[in-house]
């Protein structure tokens, strides 16, 4: 029997900005060394829903860090861009992004853990086709 669960779309959206962006992006737990590789980029999963038998809605948080706030901005709306696009794009993945938006406009968010890194945040939803398993 088949079954289908949803993929880890953390790692997987990651992996498939950084190959489109060309600037580090990273599933949690960012790296204690992300500052040195400035822009980068994390992306969590904070919610979601399946939407058929066979896609997930996921809805993620992506955050930018960037040497001044300016360029983190301008960095995040890149990504912004590029994340939107991604049902648009062949990834060498081959995952299949069948729908993406975003919810929030970026906007800037200090991170608590590091005030001299500017940061800068924006929530998406994107829906994608779970992996098919046999159970």
């Amino acid at each position: 029997m088949q079954s289908v669960i949803p993929i880890d779309v953390e790692q997987a959206l990651s992996d498939d900005l950084m190959e489109a962006w060309g600037h580090p992006a990273y599933a949690p737990p960012v790296p204690d060394a992300y500052a040195q590789a400035l822009p980068c980029a994390c992306v969590t999963e904070v919610g979601g829903t399946d939407t058929t038998m066979v896609t997930y809605e996921h809805d993620v948080s992506v955050d930018v860090w960037a040497p001044t706030l300016g360029a983190a901005m301008d960095a995040a709306r890149q990504l912004a861009g590029i994340l939107c696009d991604m049902p648009y794009r062949a990834p060498s993945s081959g995952r299949q992004w069948l729908t993406a938006g975003i919810n929030t406009m970026p906007y800037a968010n200090p991170d608590p853990n590091d005030y001299k890194t500017p940061r800068v945040s924006f929530t998406a939803m994107l829906t994608i086709r779970g992996t098919i398993t046999d159970i």
